[in-house]
């Protein structure tokens, strides 16, 4: 209860589906969000291809904000992946139909609270529950250790997913605990952001962004 009611102060947030409702029935929990009506990032990796730096960049600008918000009210995602990225389109300045643009027209939202996190000073290190299989979560997810580092890993990797277009089985070198991602991207990528996204996927905790 406590957590649908930090989710509720979350989707104050502009970029942040609504919390509609929350109730409990036959032993279930259950929350009920804002349908956000735009196009995920995986949705658009398969409709136009792999991005580029820009669209990266501005990628960041637009979702880092939002999860800097989310953790300040002291809450970890713990499931930032590619489809959780949503992007409410524009609309096309050579079509006019008349209507008006909706004001979330352009926005990023974070959607997908469902496995969120409330993270205080007694329950942060404790073992709770696990999150993984997907492969955007980082190894101390896969054993119930999630921490606000954890989000930035996840949002590391959607970008390595969007940049190469890769599984990102065949991104991830197992026997070195590694990403190896810089040559299968499809343009060019500058050194600085080359830096900042290999530190945003570290393998070890104390190696990446906090």
């Amino acid at each position: 209860r406590q957590e649908a009611m930090r989710l509720e102060r979350l989707g104050q947030h502009p970029q942040i589906p609504t919390l509609v409702a929350y109730f409990e029935q036959d032993g279930h929990r259950y929350l009920v969000q804002e349908f956000i009506d735009g196009i995920s990032m995986e949705t658009q990796l398969q409709q136009q291809g792999a991005f580029d730096e820009g669209q990266i960049y501005q990628l960041l600008r637009d979702a880092l904000p939002v999860l800097q918000f989310v953790h300040i009210q002291q809450i970890i995602h713990r499931d930032i992946k590619t489809q959780n990225l949503i992007r409410v389109p524009a609309p096309n300045p050579s079509v006019d139909t008349g209507a008006e643009a909706s004001p979330q027209a352009g926005q990023l939202f974070l959607v997908d609270f469902g496995t969120a996190k409330f993270a205080t000073a007694s329950n942060i290190l404790l073992v709770g529950t696990r999150i993984g299989g997907t492969g955007f979560g980082p190894p101390e997810q896969t054993i119930g250790r999630a921490t606000f580092s954890s989000d930035l890993y996840g949002m590391g990797v959607a970008c390595l997913r969007l940049l190469t277009k890769a599984p990102l089985a065949e991104l991830f070198n197992r026997k070195k605990q590694k990403w190896e991602w810089q040559c299968a991207v499809k343009h060019p990528v500058s050194e600085g952001m080359e830096h900042i996204l290999t530190k945003l996927v570290r393998h070890e905790l104390r190696d990446r962004y906090k």
